[in-house]
């Protein structure tokens, strides 16, 4: 079976590098079941390991040849070692936060193996409190993060006793997303279609531009080299670098409730308080707003399996702006205006903006000028949900759920928010060597909630010690005043 990729995916695709490697990641946490032997993971990973690889796109490899050079396509692999994808490690005692850490951080900065199908899971025992975790990661070009979560989603089970589940490689596709392969000439009716309906959308992007210039200041051409130079876009190396914060997701409704915002304009008002004390302490805030690029689903095409989905929303940080209430405020038009612009535009024309958001990250790449271009934005922000109820994974309770991201040449610091149960964590992927002591971020982004709340005059009355773990740092992990959930 061939699959092309897409546009977007061939940008994934081609960016990259050692200093760049293009996969995404999820750390999970789960808790040990109860009165179980000393081997069961063993046992499990040996259960695992017995399951064919029989999904995509677990199964997909990149094809060889001249034509896919010019037009990479994904073909089936119908011998894939398993051996060398799932992988079984233990941590050195005391198997705590750093310790973990500093396994997932080095699992994170190396790249995959193009040649096989592109991902990897590893199993991690010795994690304290009676614990153990799973990272996985997969290259974006085969999958973006909002569907690695829907697919672990599907994987995991909202039932405590749900036994003997099979690996999200062995699951079965509905059969709806498993169409019959088209014919040569239909396949070629198909991509002269889909060539004619991207020719046909030239000039409603462009359209879209120039009423963008008095709609929505960030996204007109003109504007897009608007975010300054800031500590967070010079040159980047391939270490990496891991901190998470955890929260309350009540917290943010209940400010956005008060305020007539969203949740989401709640996370960037808080990210824009993190960044502006973490800068301002480096003494390296720019004069003007950091721009944040925020990925925004779209919906897939039918019968789409893995892939990208996902269309760029250019907002502003309102960095300049000291009063937490009103940087809340002041990014709240910037989102509204900028969602207007992207609802006008029809599907072939979003995902022509997606390319042109994503042109400058990949001329950076090419001519090798990153961290000398002007930035298009200064840090790349996801909110993505995972799931309301509880999960669980052959009767361990999965207890959190965090993200791992890409960072592109020019751009040091990816932040990602989850949404698990009525936790919400946000995890912060940084390069090792552009960004010192990515756990104050953190810490601070935490304490950016606080002050949200003390200003609009809703703080918890009742005060809980909170955890700020940053999972790669040399220093032991540092207690702080947060909610009671542990972040990794």
């Amino acid at each position: 079976m061939m699959k092309r990729l897409s546009l977007i995916d061939t940008c994934f695709l081609k960016m990259e590098s050692p200093d760049t490697p293009m996969h995404v990641g999820a750390l999970l946490t789960f808790r040990l079941p109860p009165k179980i032997g000393r081997q069961y993971l063993s046992q499990l990973v040996a259960r695992l390991r017995s399951y064919p690889v029989s999904r995509s796109p677990f199964n997909h490899v990149l094809a060889q040849g001249p034509l896919a050079a010019i037009a990479p396509y994904w073909e089936t692999d119908q011998h894939v070692d398993l051996d060398y994808h799932l992988r079984h490690s233990a941590l050195p005692k005391p198997g705590g936060q750093r310790e973990l850490g500093v396994l997932i951080s080095r699992l994170h900065s190396h790249p995959l193996d193009l040649s096989r199908p592109p991902w990897e899971c590893h199993i991690i025992e010795g994690l304290e409190h009676n614990r153990f975790a799973i990272y996985l990661k997969g290259h974006h070009a085969a999958v973006d993060g909002l569907g690695g979560l829907k697919l672990i989603k599907s994987w995991l089970s909202e039932k405590p006793d749900a036994l003997n589940q099979p690996p999200p490689w062995a699951m079965p596709l509905p059969t709806s997303v498993r169409p019959p392969a088209p014919g040569p000439f239909a396949a070629a009716q198909q991509r002269l279609t889909g060539l004619r309906a991207q020719l046909r959308a030239v000039p409603e992007v462009y359209r879209s531009l120039v009423r963008a210039r008095l709609e929505y200041p960030n996204g007109s051409l003109p504007a897009l080299l608007k975010a300054p130079s800031s500590l967070l876009n010079g040159r980047i190396g391939g270490q990496r670098r891991f901190a998470t914060q955890a929260l309350k997701l009540s917290r943010l409704k209940r400010i956005a409730e008060q305020t007539h915002t969203t949740t989401n304009d709640v996370l960037l008002a808080v990210c824009g308080g993190a960044l502006r004390r973490y800068l301002s302490e480096l003494d390296a805030l720019p004069r003007s707003s950091l721009v944040s690029l925020v990925p925004i689903a779209l919906r897939p095409r039918r019968n789409q399996v893995g892939g990208n989905s996902l269309c760029g929303l250019l907002t502003d940080l309102e960095t300049q702006i000291a009063d937490p209430v009103e940087r809340l405020h002041a990014i709240n038009v910037s989102t509204q205006a900028g969602k207007r612009h992207i609802q006008q535009l029809s599907p072939t024309a979003l995902a022509q903006y997606s390319l042109l958001l994503m042109a400058p990250l990949t001329l950076a790449k090419v001519s090798g000028l990153s961290g000398s271009l002007p930035p298009l934005f200064n840090v790349l922000i996801s909110n993505v949900p995972a799931a309301r109820n509880k999960l669980y994974f052959d009767g361990a309770e999965l207890e959190g759920i965090f993200p791992l991201s890409v960072l592109f040449r020019g751009q040091a610091l990816n932040i990602t928010a989850l949404g698990y149960a009525e936790s919400f964590t946000l995890s912060f992927t940084a390069c090792r060597d552009a960004l010192p002591r990515v756990q104050k971020l953190a810490i601070y982004a935490g304490e950016a909630l606080d002050e949200l709340e003390r200003a609009l005059g809703i703080a918890d009355i009742e005060t809980a010690e909170r955890r700020v773990v940053s999972i790669n740092d040399a220093s032991r992990v540092r207690e702080r005043r947060a909610n009671p959930t542990d972040g990794a």
